[in-house]
């Protein structure tokens, strides 16, 4: 049973990061960047790229004279910025995938989670709490319904030869006690 359960762990990372590759959350709804204004404190190589893009942002000054930028929507940000990654979600530097495992399996569970409490904080923001001033949720830690399915259908064989072999086991120990 614990090799099975083993299967299932590592199959269902694969299906967290194929849903995450195809921009989907364990819903089978779309990822999508907002579109809000943020802020963010003012850094020249990034202004530089912004002000080339009329309307995206706008520097602002606090009280105490500090500068910053309101960039008007992190989709359109993201286009300038990192155009080649415009449609990755999730994968900004990949820690956070790169660092989510099969922690543990035992005889009953199979545990997934991350070895560094960095990542698992930064999981629990995405999943639970949510993101940014609107608490966006990116509901990445879980499987499609398809995926339950063909991760059922797995188990399920994996499961019957476990009990025929337990049962095949136990036949040629009563058979020896004759």
């Amino acid at each position: 049973m614990k090799k099975l359960l083993e299967v299932a762990g590592v199959m269902t990372l694969g299906y967290i990061e194929e849903n995450i590759q195809k921009g989907i959350d364990y819903n089978g709804q779309k990822y999508k960047y907002s579109e809000n204004d943020f802020y963010r404190p003012f850094d020249p190589k990034i202004y530089n790229k912004l002000k080339k893009h009329p309307g995206l942002a706008d520097i602002v000054q606090n009280k105490k004279g500090k500068l910053g930028l309101i960039i008007h929507g992190y989709k359109q940000y993201k286009q300038v910025m990192n155009p080649q990654a415009q449609d990755d979600f999730l994968t900004d530097r990949g820690e956070m995938l790169r660092n989510m495992q099969v922690l543990s399996v035992s005889e009953s569970q199979a545990v997934i989670g991350w070895t560094e409490d960095k990542q698992a904080q930064k999981a629990f923001w995405f999943n639970v709490s949510g993101v940014g001033k609107s608490r966006k949720l990116w509901k990445f830690l879980g499987i499609t319904k398809t995926q339950k399915d063909k991760l059922s259908k797995v188990l399920g064989a994996g499961y019957k030869a476990v009990i025929v072999s337990s049962i095949n086991e136990t036949i040629v120990q009563a058979e020896s006690l004759k």
